[in-house]
């Protein structure tokens, strides 16, 4: 039976509409298909490993970007060139009708030949062969195949052949996906959504430092104190640099106030030497160091991570961290010491890894050694992941990899911590091309107060890198900080002393950071995360803290704290403020967050026998002398009663009361009327 002409002429119209509209969605990228990503491996012909270039690498969504080139986030086969050809046996979650298959061929594109679709009942359906391959120039290629129509069936496998022996070199497969729709997909960057498309981004350009800094050499690992004082930095094969073969040196910088970064200089012996010498982080204060390698007693170094302290005049000998059951299978490997001192992160290639160097995290021991390494988790990929950096919220991390799309080979990305057990991170975010380029970019430092960030980047020069900075809008800032700084002074003889430095969490008395003053100086500065109630003491042998609080809760900018802690003898007639002793208003029961520093009270009588207290309680001048002496005395036996309640013998506390007797300062202000009512310590034998 013969059509007509008019139903020819009819159908024709149809083809030619749907080939026009097809034309046009697939020169649109705003119009992206809704696209599922394998999520099961059922088989394959072979593989180059188990973690790097398997075939799980194929999974999900794309990880690079199309002509990104052979990475270890796809899968290969086990060799170049397979006589009997390869194939790949992928699984989706969810059945589905399908018109484009989408595959992400990232190097030596071109070999796959025959895809067999798998319906919900296991079928064979075979939906694409190609008899002639030819030879393709490009690294790679994000193929995209159109079928004829949407499939009569729900697709829930598909399977790919390769003839590998038609196109040269390791055929890899990163991503396979489907789709119902006729829209095309394009892989994107995962960027800040308000950096992005916030107009005010584009006048902070990134600026390369001054020749003070960068010169003929390379500059590497820029490490900002988080005070904003001091910076840090590696030369190598620098003419200043020790030894004869100039090899990596690290330098430092002063850093003014306007943000102006002076003449470096050689931080010398004993931290450089003869060989390799590096830094992966500093304190807050600019004080403390954290290096790379062990250094042995003949002035040799080798693997490992040490540390080092500025005690004045010189810095000390590096000490090496002892980090339990540490291995390393790469050569190489970077650490970070956050700001709370408790916490060491680190990239190394252990068992565990996801494929090459992965993300860990340490945490310091009671005898201060550190902990088991622990693999962070779902932000390691197959690719390196390297040159963590704590911010100093202790939750943004930023780091380098070449396991996300981005705009080179590294880029470098942060990721929130979203509890404390430290391996469940927010999906990873390119901090965006005012940063990152087409070659490896990492070694990213930030200062607390979130002003500037620095980083490395050889975009322009051929063989060295430089180091550049970049004045942050507010959207690319880690969370706000208080940043808290003194001395550490000897009350009765108003000298300096070193101490360690203890800031606890008040509501469950939870040790969060430590750091030690200078021994010099007594100066001290530590970063307090916002939504906290702090603690913050310094312990000396034979010395009673005053301690202080500082509260972070409804912190909503950076802001800079200066607080002296004074130290007072064990000696009779000596007296201290328990500042982190609370009631509420009107009130003399103690409320919760007294007992972390009335504990500290316990042990220090249970540590010295001999020591008989007195609790002197006072009051501001509101109220009757009657009542105020009346309410001084109660909230004195209330903390008397706590002490004898641990097992203090009462004899060796007494409770007076002295009301509004002995004012601090002028009851004439809120402020002052709230320091007047306080509970002394005294020492009375």
């Amino acid at each position: 039976m013969k059509m007509s002409s008019t139903i020819i002429i009819r159908k024709l119209a149809l083809q030619i509409n749907f080939i026009l509209v097809l034309l046009l969605i697939c020169n649109s990228f705003n119009l992206l298909a809704d696209v599922q990503w394998a999520s099961k491996v059922i088989s394959y012909s072979s593989q180059y490993s188990n973690k790097k270039y398997s075939a799980s690498q194929s999974l999900g969504p794309p990880q690079v970007m199309t002509n990104y080139g052979t990475t270890p986030c796809s899968w290969a086969p086990k060799e170049e060139g397979s006589i009997d050809g390869e194939f790949l046996h992928l699984e989706f979650k969810n059945p589905q009708k399908i018109i484009q298959i989408f595959i992400h061929e990232t190097n030596a594109p071109g070999a796959i030949y025959k895809i067999i679709a798998y319906d919900d009942k296991l079928r064979e359906h075979i939906i694409y062969t190609k008899e002639k391959l030819v030879f393709i120039y490009d690294n790679s290629r994000f193929l995209r195949i159109i079928l004829d129509d949407l499939t009569s069936y729900k697709v829930k496998q598909l399977k790919l052949f390769l003839n590998t022996k038609k196109v040269i070199g390791y055929n890899q497969i990163e991503a396979v996906g489907i789709s119902e729709s006729i829209k095309n997909y394009k892989t994107t960057i995962n960027e800040d959504k308000s950096v992005k498309n916030d107009s005010t981004f584009s006048s902070f350009q990134k600026t390369k430092l001054s020749s003070n800094i960068n010169s003929n050499a390379s500059e590497l690992l820029p490490i900002v104190s988080s005070n904003s004082k001091k910076l840090f930095f590696t030369r190598n094969f620098h003419s200043g640099n020790i030894g004869e073969e100039k090899k990596q040196d690290i330098w430092y910088s002063g850093i003014d106030k306007y943000g102006n970064i002076g003449i470096p200089h050689n931080i010398g012996y004993p931290i450089n030497n003869e060989d390799n010498n590096f830094a992966f982080s500093v304190s807050v204060d600019g004080k403390t160091i954290l290096l790379g390698n062990k250094y042995n007693d003949d002035g040799s170094t080798e693997g490992g991570v040490s540390i080092s302290n500025f005690d004045g005049n010189n810095w000390t000998k590096p000490k090496e961290l002892f980090i339990n059951n540490y291995s390393n299978l790469s050569k190489y490997s970077t650490f970070f010491l956050a700001n709370s001192g408790k916490t060491l992160l680190m990239s190394l290639d252990n068992n565990d890894s996801y494929g090459g160097s992965d993300l860990y995290v340490s945490f310091l021991n009671k005898d201060d050694t550190w902990s088991t390494p622990k693999n962070i988790g779902n932000i390691n990929t197959a690719s390196d992941e390297y040159s963590p950096f704590l911010a100093a919220d202790d939750k943004t991390l930023y780091f380098s990899s070449g396991g996300y799309p981005g705009y080179g080979k590294n880029d470098i990305f942060y990721s929130k911590r979203l509890d404390d057990s430290w391996q469940n991170w927010s999906t990873p975010i390119n901090i965006g091309s005012q940063i990152n380029t087409i070659g490896n970019d990492s070694y990213y430092s930030l200062t607390a107060s979130n002003e500037y960030a620095y980083f490395v980047s050889s975009v322009d020069k051929v063989s060295y890198e430089d180091i550049y900075r970049l004045k942050l809008p507010v959207e690319m800032h880690a969370e706000d900080v208080m940043l808290v700084s003194g001395k550490i002074i000897n009350k009765k003889e108003k000298k300096p002393m070193k101490a360690k430095i203890i800031y606890e969490n008040l509501e469950d008395g939870k040790e969060l950071g430590i750091t030690y003053s200078n021994e010099k100086t007594g100066e001290y500065s530590i970063t307090l995360p916002k939504g906290t109630k702090y603690g913050v003491r310094a312990e000396v042998d034979g010395y009673v803290a005053i301690n202080e609080n500082f509260d972070t809760d409804s912190l909503n900018s950076f802001e800079q704290v200066q607080k002296d802690i004074n130290l007072i003898p064990l000696e009779k007639g000596q007296k201290f403020l328990l500042n982190n002793i609370f009631f509420n208003f009107a009130e003399f029961t103690l409320l919760k967050n007294s007992f972390a520093e009335l504990n500290r009270v316990v042990s220090l009588l249970n540590n010295n026998k001999f020591l008989k207290i007195q609790i002197n309680g006072h009051s501001d001048n509101n109220g009757t002398t009657e009542r105020n002496m009346m309410f001084s005395l109660k909230r004195a036996k209330s903390v008397r009663d706590y002490l004898v309640s641990k097992g203090i013998d009462e004899t060796r506390i007494i409770a007076k009361g002295f009301g509004e007797k002995m004012p601090l300062v002028s009851n004439s202000t809120f402020e002052g009327r709230n320091k007047n009512r306080r509970v002394e310590f005294e020492i009375i034998n």
